[in-house]
């Protein structure tokens, strides 16, 4: 089992707790959660990550702004997307500023994003 953890950020606590089970249930790796941007941020710096995933709204964040942060601190960690805003305009500013995947939260959403992180896990990723 790799022993870096997968770091998911929401500000909603029950979707944070469904989604923790669900990754954990699906994952070979911790899935480590916060609900503050600024956490991340600093598990980034301190600590090995293999992959960030964040809402697209975390209060009082800027998503972009976010993303483009992350991958300055840490170009080597992918970053997914775990959000209900899909449409296509947010999707392709979201993968120009970074962001590796973009899964869509709703019924099996949990199950979708172990399915991507899977996926972004396996692949090589330079920094």
């Amino acid at each position: 089992m790799d022993s870096r953890p997968v770091v998911y950020v929401d500000d909603d606590p029950a979707l944070v707790d469904v989604v923790d089970r669900r990754l954990r249930a699906r994952l070979d790796r911790p899935v480590e959660t916060t609900r503050s941007a600024a956490d991340a941020l600093e598990r980034l710096d301190a600590e090995r990550v293999a992959c960030l995933v964040l809402d697209y709204r975390i209060t009082g964040e800027e998503p972009l702004s976010l993303l483009r942060d992350a991958c300055a601190r840490r170009p080597d960690v992918p970053v997914v997307f775990f959000t209900s805003i899909g449409d296509p305009e947010t999707m392709a500013a979201a993968r120009e500023a970074g962001a590796d995947a973009f899964v869509r939260k709703g019924p099996g959403g949990a199950d979708a994003l172990a399915e991507t992180l899977a996926d972004v896990l396996d692949e090589p990723r330079d920094g």
